[in-house]
């Protein structure tokens, strides 16, 4: 498997891509997410992949670092809202980070 290839979609990365979704754990039960770019439908589908992972995998506190959002539909901010009903019924949170106002629908 080539390491720079999407394999959900099986195109280049950057082909079609204007969003950086990424995430990672800095401790047990607390991750980091890193938005980047315009957030369209495709880069809510891999945020949504990548929320689920972490929820998943124990997350119970996630920071979402949005200070390089250009762009973002509603399905982030639905999805931002969902992820963070479900923390709260395991006692978390959800912070986001960065996102200026006039980038939301």
């Amino acid at each position: 498997m080539d390491l720079w290839q999407n394999t959900s979609r099986d195109e280049p990365l950057g082909t079609r891509w204007s969003a950086f979704v990424g995430s990672w754990f800095e401790s047990p039960g607390q991750a980091q997410v890193l938005l980047r770019g315009d957030l369209d439908d495709a880069a809510c589908e891999r945020l949504r992949d990548q929320l689920a992972t972490l929820l998943d995998t124990g997350a119970r506190f996630i920071t979402v670092d949005a200070g390089g959002v250009t762009g973002c539909g509603p399905g982030v901010v639905e999805l931002l809202a969902a992820t963070q009903r479900r923390l709260r019924r395991r006692r978390g949170l959800l912070t986001l980070r960065g996102l200026h106002p006039c980038v939301l629908p």
